[in-house]
């Protein structure tokens, strides 16, 4: 669900966000007070689920142990064989056990200490997540085209809520609105689909998205620090990097929860944020938009980390996921194949069109 207050048609609205402060009037009344509630029975839940991963995890590393092990005795069998053998004979027999990389992520490692600050902080609905994706223009990405912001709050979601609302909002920078991808990277700048776009000139756009980043970031009295906070991302370096060259400044000490990372430490896999939402099954159209980017990051990071959908999905499957995750990327090398042969086509096509009409000429 999502919230895009008073504007609702999905249209493009030049200069519409101009006083965005003063919409957060009726829905902000009294959040800014809410007192963060432990929820004992809950941190229990958590607690008990993340012991039993754990557990899992480890599982792996010793199977991989044994594995290697096997491997190495294998190799000094086939080195101590009858001279006679052939030596390709040898080396089949070698390689017959698959070698895959080490899993990282168990409890004492680094990884798992990341991978559980975001399961546990999230399950436990006690961090803000504020996420954000820009857009830069292809053929010189030093000029940001679009920014995307989603949030989710859990002081504006009831404790029992079923379906999570989240804001999002889609700016686009008037001064580079004729700047059109479509060669390297999709064009989606027109196509939000979580509410209304809005076109206005970068001042105005740093200055509405420092208010939100002050909102949402910073705690401003003794209830809001009760609160944990996240800038979320995938791959949300990037996106820090280009939120601080526009002088948006942005609280030093906010935790950063990125999707990349997660999946880095808990998979050692860096697989692109299509991959993982095809992995969460999350449906998803006009990526490459920084809205709609932003709004499924988000959506994405609250589904790998949610309990229950991880063992839906089988998350907590490693080699289950690393072979998924194969699986997709050979799915997307196929797809760019089709359509770099679609478009070579094109290409092929509109340069003949064009000889013949010089040659009528």
């Amino acid at each position: 669900m999502t919230d895009t207050g008073d504007r609702t048609d999905g249209t493009l609205y030049k200069d519409k966000g101009k006083k965005l402060g003063a919409q957060f009037g009726s829905h902000f009344s009294g959040i800014d007070h809410n007192v963060y509630m432990p929820d004992k029975l809950a941190e229990k839940l958590v607690d008990h689920y993340l012991t039993d991963v754990g557990r899992g995890f480890k599982d792996v590393l010793v199977s991989q142990k044994q594995a290697k092990e096997d491997q190495i005795a294998l190799q000094t069998l086939s080195l101590d064989s009858d001279e006679s053998s052939s030596s390709d004979e040898s080396e089949a027999t070698s390689s017959s056990i698959p070698i895959e990389p080490e899993i990282r992520c168990y409890p004492g490692r680094p990884e798992w200490k990341i991978c559980e600050n975001m399961i546990r902080n999230i399950n436990l609905r006690k961090v803000i997540l504020f996420c954000v994706d820009l857009e830069a223009y292809e053929r010189n990405t030093k000029i940001v085209t679009e920014i995307g912001v989603t949030i989710y709050d859990p002081r504006e979601n009831l404790a029992h809520s079923v379906l999570p609302l989240m804001r999002s909002y889609h700016y686009c920078i008037e001064e580079a609105w004729d700047l059109r991808n479509g060669r390297f990277v999709d064009d989606a700048k027109e196509s939000f689909i979580f509410g209304d776009s809005i076109l206005m000139p970068l001042d105005d756009v740093v200055n509405e998205v420092q208010f939100l980043v002050d909102k949402y970031l910073i705690p401003h009295n003794k209830e809001e620090h009760t609160w944990k906070r996240a800038l979320v991302g995938h791959g949300v370096e990037g996106d820090i990097y280009w939120l601080e060259s526009l002088n948006i400044n942005l609280p030093k000490n906010v935790q950063r929860f990125d999707t990349l990372e997660f999946c880095d430490s808990m998979y050692s896999n860096h697989p692109s944020l299509k991959r993982l939402l095809n992995l969460c099954h999350i449906p998803t159209a006009y990526l490459h938009n920084a809205g709609n980017d932003s709004y499924y990051t988000l959506q994405l990071l609250l589904s790998m980390c949610d309990i229950g959908t991880r063992i839906k999905l089988r998350l907590d499957d490693w080699r289950y996921v690393r072979a998924k995750l194969d699986e997709l990327y050979e799915q997307e090398q196929a797809e760019k194949q089709l359509k770099r042969a679609s478009r070579n086509k094109q290409s092929d096509k509109n340069r003949a069109n064009r000889i013949r009409s010089s040659a009528r000429n």
